[in-house]
């Protein structure tokens, strides 16, 4: 009520966001309708299925890796988060509190990784992690504190286990397609 009566609602710069966040919601809609009216045959499902299941039997991805990470911008900031953990400080609070990626909101838990899913810095580093021993690692993008939880062999699921994720995958990429198509279309003016 008071930015209202103080004329809040009024101002430029409040009204370009508010036009912002309805722009935004309808073209968020607008591609959840189009996702839901995608259809994924069988045959798609069971042609990328195919496909993943070769890139697990490379050689390089033998192992699955359940890691967590802090990433921050320099050397001093991975010391310092160091010396907490080998203080007993919270692996999870501290990537929540101190990570830069996405990763922070689920304290740092990255998931089940094979190593060409991961930068390449990091994939060579994991020969050398020890399970519940965070370890640094420097990349092109900043300095990971990286900690294994697990390490196992390679689990390749059924078509039948796999096809809800597949399905999904599939139903993401002919929306990003579509997205290109109207962006690649689009004229921008200025």
């Amino acid at each position: 009520d008071e930015a209202i009566k103080a004329g809040v609602d009024k101002r430029a710069d409040v009204l370009a966001e508010v036009e912002n966040l309805k722009t935004r919601q309808v073209v968020t809609t607008y591609l959840q309708e189009y996702a839901n009216g995608i259809k994924v045959t069988d045959a798609e499902i069971k042609t990328d299925y195919d496909r993943q299941v070769a890139l697990l039997k490379q050689v390089e991805n033998k192992f699955q890796y359940n890691l967590s990470q802090i990433l921050v911008a320099n050397k001093a900031e991975a010391d310092e988060l160091m010396g907490q953990l080998q203080k007993g400080g919270d692996f999870a609070k501290l990537a929540s509190e101190k990570s830069v990626d996405q990763s922070r909101t689920n304290g740092g838990a990255l998931g089940w990784l094979l190593p060409n899913q991961l930068p390449t810095e990091l994939a060579n580093a994991l020969k050398d992690l020890v399970v519940a021993k965070p370890r640094l690692v420097q990349s092109r993008i900043g300095w990971h504190v990286v900690l294994l939880t697990e390490k196992r062999d390679t689990v390749i699921p059924t078509l039948t286990e796999a096809t809800n994720g597949i399905r999904l995958f599939l139903i993401q990429q002919k929306v990003n397609t579509y997205v290109k198509s109207v962006r690649d279309k689009a004229k921008i003016v200025e």
